[in-house]
């Protein structure tokens, strides 16, 4: 390939400086994730030769890939942007949070259902919520982004591998429950036969639902009709929208 103009080399650049920033912010754990994460048109694979250099790296791509990263348009293109946008969206995770201490004026708290795995049931809202005095601290900045007030939010951990690579046993999922119409191939908490499930879903004919794990070699893909959805007692409780992960010893 020809020698990058300035322009493209900043725009590398600055895709290394976003996917690095996510990585330190906990958003992502690496590269690939990063990728699959924002749903990148390419994959993984793409974004690999676009930081090395192996794929051109001209203006339409660069449009689509901050419109796929929620990026405001040219910020790819600005020289060594400062205020990356995961700065924004950095999750501190507060297990022993003390509630006597004060909220900084740009944060709020969200309850952490830390084993909801076991909460989970058919009276979710009720028991769950109820029961729950954990909390999490994250940006106002954050909800204003995604549209979302503080009772539409909680957090919770995952308790398997289904939808590895992506996100792994033992992460944080953040939930918005005002965004519980299925988008085709977004993840979303859902309730299923009485167990609290993160998968992809997929609309159906006929009202139907697909229901994907991104580890496909372990768990085989789903497809719920109208009747399955009401006798497995199917729910879609809202859109996983953030995950962190924490290193494990």
């Amino acid at each position: 390939m020809e020698k990058d103009t300035p322009i493209v080399a900043t725009r590398r650049k600055n895709l290394r400086k976003l996917i690095d920033d996510a990585k330190r912010n906990g958003v992502v754990s690496n590269d690939a994730e990063f990728a699959t994460k924002y749903e990148i048109k390419g994959g993984p694979s793409f974004v690999s030769q676009l930081i090395n250099g192996h794929s051109s790296f001209g203006d339409k791509v660069a449009r689509r890939l901050e419109s796929e990263i929620n990026l405001e348009k040219w910020y790819l293109d600005r020289d060594c942007p400062e205020d990356t946008p995961f700065r924004d969206l950095k999750l501190t995770q507060v297990e022993d949070w003390d509630s006597n201490t004060p909220l900084d004026p740009d944060e709020i708290d969200v309850v952490f259902y830390k084993d909801l795995k076991f909460a989970c049931g058919n009276g979710f809202e009720n028991e769950a919520l109820d029961d729950e005095t954990r909390r999490l601290r994250i940006s106002r900045k954050t909800l204003d982004k995604i549209g979302a007030t503080k009772d539409q939010i909680f957090a919770a951990t995952t308790f398997d591998r289904s939808m590895s690579p992506t996100i792994e046993d033992g992460d944080t999922v953040y939930v918005h429950m005002g965004r519980n119409q299925i988008k085709d191939g977004k993840i979303f908490a859902i309730e299923h036969g009485g167990l609290f499930r993160c998968k992809r879903l997929y609309q159906m004919p006929n009202c139907g639902v697909r229901i994907v794990s991104d580890n496909k070699d372990e768990y085989n893909e789903e497809i719920l009709t109208i009747d399955d959805i009401t006798k497995q007692n199917f729910r879609v409780i809202g859109w996983v929208w953030s995950w962190q992960r924490m290193d494990k010893w």
